[in-house]
């Protein structure tokens, strides 16, 4: 199987993971993004080539099992989204809306890397993406989102030190910093030396953020580096100063987040390139977590909470996709 397929597999409380499947014919030259709209999985990847080169999006979708719970899904063939991109899209659920933000190079007044979005809508009888009216143009990189109270939030980093930014839709339509009660730019969470990505997720009424931080440490035999995950919390207000998670949790990627079933579930790619599964509780701070049997990979995965299963029956469970490891 090609190193650049994508996989997935199902979790839930009582079962675990599920056996992991590959996608037949999907291909990504880096990780994936997840969203569901109206009863229908979406996503959103990088077409098969080069990680650090702009290729195009690819978008697939499926409808979960009304007979049968959890049967194979049914994805449709890749498609082109019609934009190209460097990194990683993100998707996001708006209000019923389906947003896919993506980072493309731009040579405008010297080169940089900008953020752009489209979203995907009816031409013709059939599913097309477009830019929508006023749509996310941002000097930035690394998008990540996720819908909190009523609105489509997007974190990204700005300039050659990465600062995070923290951009909210708001309702005139319009992306704009987040800011507080009084107006003022909400102060965003700093970890210092960074890689890049961040993780949104929502999770008991707040927006959580987790990133890997990068950690120097000078010692006897010389200087040593370790990528440590660290995560911060938003209330509608402002950020928290943010925690580290304990030093079994490394990565130089962010994991990907879902709540389910009363807990943040997180999960990423650790430096031996499989891929770690952990929960978090506001009571009981992060679990150590342990291994997803049989799953490597070297990317940012992707994870969803969704629903499957004939009306009256269904079931909850989380969907996982990755990408597996470079060649």
């Amino acid at each position: 199987m090609n190193r650049q397929s994508l996989w997935w597999a199902v979790y839930t409380s009582g079962e675990g993971w599920s056996k992991p499947e590959p996608f037949a014919d999907h291909l990504s030259a880096r990780g994936a993004a997840l969203a569901e709209v109206d009863g229908t999985v979406y996503c959103a990847h990088k077409g098969g080539g080069a990680p650090g080169f702009e290729t195009p999006v690819m978008w697939t979708s499926f409808t979960p099992a009304s007979v049968e719970p959890f049967v194979a899904p049914e994805w449709s063939p890749d498609a082109e989204v019609g934009v190209s991109s460097k990194l990683p899209p993100a998707l996001v659920n708006d209000g019923g809306t389906l947003r896919l933000v993506h980072q493309v190079t731009v040579r405008d007044n010297g080169p940089h890397d900008e953020l752009r979005e489209v979203v995907l809508g009816v031409k013709g009888g059939a599913p097309a993406w477009s830019a929508p009216s006023g749509a996310l143009k941002y000097r930035g990189s690394w998008p990540a989102a996720a819908a909190f109270d009523g609105k489509a939030h997007v974190v990204c980093c700005e300039g050659a030190d990465e600062m995070i930014v923290h951009l909210v839709r708001g309702v005139d339509g319009k992306w704009a910093e987040a800011v507080d009660a009084n107006g003022t730019v909400v102060k965003a969470p700093d970890v210092g030396e960074t890689v890049g990505p961040s993780s949104l997720g929502v999770h008991e009424g707040k927006l959580h953020l987790l990133r890997s931080a990068w950690l120097t440490e000078e010692t006897p035999e010389g200087r040593e580096d370790e990528h440590r995950l660290w995560h911060a919390v938003f209330d509608g207000t402002a950020w928290s100063e943010g925690t580290l998670l304990p030093a079994v949790h490394a990565s130089e990627y962010p994991p990907a987040l879902a709540s389910y079933d009363g807990r943040l579930h997180a999960v990423y790619s650790t430096p031996e390139n499989v891929l770690r599964h952990t929960t978090w509780t506001a009571g009981d701070g992060w679990a150590d977590g342990q291994e997803v049997e049989g799953r490597d990979s070297a990317e940012l995965p992707a994870l969803l909470v969704f629903r499957d299963g004939p009306a009256g029956k269904e079931h909850e469970a989380l969907l996982l996709v990755n990408r597996g490891v470079r060649h």
